[in-house]
Order: C-alpha cells, then structure tokens, then sequence
C-alpha cells in the first residue's frame, strides 16, 4: 500500500481520527492536572486518581472482549446491516446487564470500600463513569472503521470537562465535583454515538434473542479474561500501592504514570487503527496480514526507540509540566520509568496478529499469567520498597509480556520472523 493509497483509505482515516482523540486525550490533562493538583492538594489528587482507576476495572469488566471480538465481527459484517443490528444489539445489552449487576454489588460492598466510607452519593457519581464508558460502542466505529465520529465526540466531552474543572473546582473539597464531571462529560460520547449508529447507520433497536447472546459471551470469553488482565497491568499497580504509602506517594505515582497513559496512547492509535485492517486481510491473504504486521512492528519500534532520551532528560521538564512546580521525586519516576514504554510497544504486533489468526486463548494465557505474575510482584516489592517496588514490578511483568507472546508465535509460526529486514516471511 503506497502513500496515495493509504491517504484514501478508511485505514488512513481512522488513524487521523484515533490520533486526535489521543491528542486530546493527552493535551487537555496537562492543563488539568496541573490545576488540580494545585487546587486539591497532591493527597486529593491521589484519591481521585485511586477512585478513577477503580472505576476503570469495572469498566473493562463491562466491556467484556468486546473491543475485539465485536469489533472483528462488525468488520468482517459491515456491509450486512441485519448481521450489524444482531452484533450491536447483543453485546449492548450484555453490557447493560453488566452495569446493573456490578452496580447492585458495589451498594452492597460499599462499606467495605475504603475510599467511599459509606458514601453513597460518592458512589452514585463514581458510577456515572462506568455507565458513560461502558455504553460507548467503540467497537462497533471501529469495526466499520468510522472513527472519525468517536473523535468529534469525545472533542466535544473533553473540552466541556476542562471547561467545568476550570469554572468549578477551587479549593480541596471540591474533589467530589470533578469525578461528577467526569463522569457527566463521559455519557456524551454514548449518547451521541448511539443517535449516530442508529439513524446515520440504520440500525434496528431489538431485544436480541438469547442465542445470540450466547454467541457474543463465548466469542468474548477468551478476550474477556485477557481484557481483565490487561486492566490489572494498567491500574494494579496504583491499588496496591495505595496499601502501603501515604495518598501523596499515590499522587506522585499518579503523575509519573501519565509517562505509562502517553506510551498506551499512542499505541491504541496503531492498535485500534490497524487491527480491523489486519482482521479483513488476514481472513483472506494470511501473506499480506503477517508483512503489514511487521510493518507496523517496526514503526513502533523506531518511534518508541525515540522516546527513550526525550523522557529521561526531559523528566524535569515534563514533571514540571504536569505538576506545575519542580517535583523531584517525579522527574526521578519519570527517569526510571523512561524504557517501560518501548517494553509495552513490542507488545503490540505479536498481540494483533494472535488475535487476528483467532489464537485467543493462547493470548489470554500469557495475559492471565502476567496478570499474576504483576499482583503477586507488587504485593511483594510494594511492600517490601513501596514506590520503587511498584516501578520493579512494571518491568518483570511487561518483560514477561513481550518474550511470552513472541515465544507463542515462534511455536505457533516457526516460519514466520519479526525481526526480517529483507520483506519476506
């Protein structure tokens, strides 16, 4: 595929629309935290940071696999709108049941949650995240590589929320008002992408029948429990360490964090970008979907490479950025977090092309093992040397990670090399 080629087509599209929600998405907090922090003190910080992260497990919980499993589904259909209606009316109303299910636990747990101590009306707004989230149907813009939509849309709720942080928050109390604007800002995305799926794309609102139901929960087993696990990977590691620090040590990880939130970033853009691509081709020319792949390993490879040098003598820099004064125990995070994202990077086409050739169960084991090797780690080196065991265990587990997958594939694929300059399997 050339460049004239690719500037046409849906592929190329999608990748400018992924890229700006990601700009957003990066840009807009590094007006925000700064002014929160200053505003709430870095210990409310650290809460609200805590009380998000928690929000975002059950957010993956609700999302199911869905992020792969309907969005190959939705691809590989898209021209058939009664397959298309079938796909998204099942796997929403999954997720409803999901939302309602998980949310009758949490009043009921509610007391046992150190965070919420009984607050309930705390609860009810934290809430508001997981059903904004978890109603979004990423999958499906994704699956018809439309993604532009995705993009206006969540424009539209990052700058509405930036806006209310800015009119609203002023002193340390007001902690409980920017989780309220998060989560009032995340049901636009869903409300308006569902307007768009129904009328623009014409879909048939339906109860679906249980078979199908049935059919989207075994297609997303595998990719659920994967799902989960890579929800423990990003947001473990702020849990567990809450365990043993102070809520400022919390915060301060918070922010060093972001260099984590940046590398994934850019990744979602290759990854949900390229995915439904390497999905359509490998259905029918396995040839081609292996040497896209590669492409793309390379391309992260090299931009990752990068990052390197610009994060460890920028930490200074960036921290002061995104705290607003000099911060050195986070530019020092920053200095000895600066290689996990390349790590985290290599992950990605190994990922694409074992999902794409539907080897998900074999991806869910080496993601459910990372997942207990990252929980077991941080229970241990948390405690043992608190933040600088948190940061240790992030490199054990995404080692793990990127040799587990590209071992798979050698066994799975003796023929097939990553590491090939020359073009040819």
């Amino acid at each position: 595929m050339n460049f004239r080629t690719l500037k046409s087509s849906n592929l190329f599209s999608n990748i400018l629309s992924l890229s700006s929600i990601q700009f957003v998405n990066l840009v807009l907090p590094l007006i925000t935290i700064p002014y929160l922090i200053t505003k709430l003190g870095i210990a409310n910080f650290g809460l609200v940071s805590y009380i998000f992260t928690l929000m975002l497990y059950i957010v993956s919980v609700v999302d199911y696999g869905f992020t792969y499993s309907a969005t190959k589904e939705v691809s590989i259909h898209r021209n058939d709108k009664d397959k298309l209606s079938d796909i998204f009316n099942s796997v929403q109303a999954i997720k409803v049941i999901f939302i309602t299910l998980i949310f009758i636990i949490l009043v009921f747990s509610a007391k046992y949650l150190n965070f919420l101590n009984r607050d309930y009306i705390l609860l009810f707004i934290a809430y508001l995240i997981v059903i904004g989230q978890g109603l979004q149907s990423l999958y499906f813009f994704q699956g018809v590589e439309k993604m532009k939509f995705v993009s206006y849309f969540n424009l539209l709720s990052k700058v509405i929320y930036t806006v209310l942080i800015f009119l609203f928050i002023k002193k340390s109390e007001d902690f409980k008002l920017v989780v309220l604007f998060y989560g009032l800002t995340t049901l636009i995305p869903f409300i308006l992408g569902f307007w768009i799926i129904k009328y623009k794309f014409n879909i048939s609102l339906q109860i679906p029948s249980l078979y199908i139901v049935k059919q989207q929960l075994r297609d997303g087993w595998s990719l659920f429990i994967s799902n989960i696990s890579i929800s423990i990977l990003m947001n473990a590691n702020i849990i567990i360490l809450a365990y043993y620090v102070s809520m400022e040590v919390v915060g301060n990880f918070s922010v060093a964090e972001k260099l984590l939130v940046l590398s994934r970033a850019g990744l979602v853009v290759i990854l949900q970008s390229t995915y439904p691509h390497i999905c359509l081709i490998a259905s029918t020319k396995l040839n081609d979907a292996v040497l896209f792949t590669r492409k793309v390993f390379f391309i992260i490879l090299f931009l990752f490479s990068l990052s390197i040098p610009v994060i460890y003598f920028g930490a200074d820099l960036f921290s002061f950025i995104l705290t607003g004064s000099s911060n050195e125990p986070v530019s020092y995070l920053f200095q000895l977090m600066c290689f996990i994202p390349i790590i985290i990077g290599m992950n990605v086409p190994a990922s694409q092309i074992l999902l794409a050739l539907n080897h998900k169960r074999d991806y869910s084991f080496i993601m459910i093992s990372a997942a207990i090797i990252n929980i077991l780690s941080n229970l241990l080196f948390a405690k043992m040397f608190g933040i600088l065991g948190t940061i240790l265990s992030i490199y054990i587990t995404e080692f793990f990670i990127s040799i587990g997958l590209y071992v798979l594939i050698k066994i799975k694929y003796p023929e097939l090399s990553f590491f090939n300059f020359n073009g040819n399997k």
